[in-house]
Formats: C-alpha cells, sequence, structure tokens
C-alpha cells in the first residue's frame, strides 16, 4: 500500500469520527430541547402525588437516558487531539 493511500484512509477515518461525533452532538441536543419542552407537563402531572411502578419506571426512563448521554458525551468526545493529526481532518475550530 502506498503512503498516499495510508494518508487518505486516515483521513476518511477520521472524517468519519467527527461526523459521528456531530451526529452524537445533535442528539444530546435534541434530547436536552425535548427534557426542556415537556418539564412542565412533567411537573404537573409527575412531581406531585402517591407513588407507583409506573411513576418509578417514567423517572428511571426519562432520566438514565441523560444520564447515559452525559456519560458517552464526556467519555467519547475528543478532548485533546494532537496537532499533526487534526491538520487534514479537524474542523478549524478544534486547532485553536
Amino acid at each position: 500500500m502506498s503512503s498516499i493511500a495510508v494518508i487518505e484512509q486516515i483521513n476518511t477515518g477520521y472524517r468519519q469520527y467527527y461526523m459521528t461525533q456531530y451526529v452524537h452532538i445533535s442528539s444530546v441536543t435534541f434530547l436536552l430541547w425535548d427534557y426542556i419542552v415537556t418539564l412542565p407537563d412533567e411537573v404537573a402531572l409527575f412531581w406531585n402525588g402517591k407513588w407507583s411502578y409506573a411513576r418509578a419506571l417514567f423517572f428511571v426512563n426519562r432520566y438514565q437516558a441523560i444520564g447515559w448521554q452525559v456519560v458517552h458525551t464526556t467519555i467519547f468526545l475528543p478532548s485533546n487531539i494532537p496537532k499533526q493529526m487534526c491538520v487534514l481532518t479537524c474542523p478549524p475550530t478544534f486547532l485553536n
């Protein structure tokens, strides 16, 4: 394999990696938007009254999704990419 082909594969891999990260950020944004929009209904319907299995299941389902997204975002988003690897593949905002 020539060095140009290897560089192209590395470039393609980094582009795909960043596209995956952008999709992840958009899904986190949508999840938080949904949470904010439905919070008044949640407060009115679920925060008052007697606890039941359905209410507990609702809270577990709602907040575990947010928790997993926070964990995933903090673990998998790049924090320190070497500048040499970023020059060809990263958007300009990552080079600062």
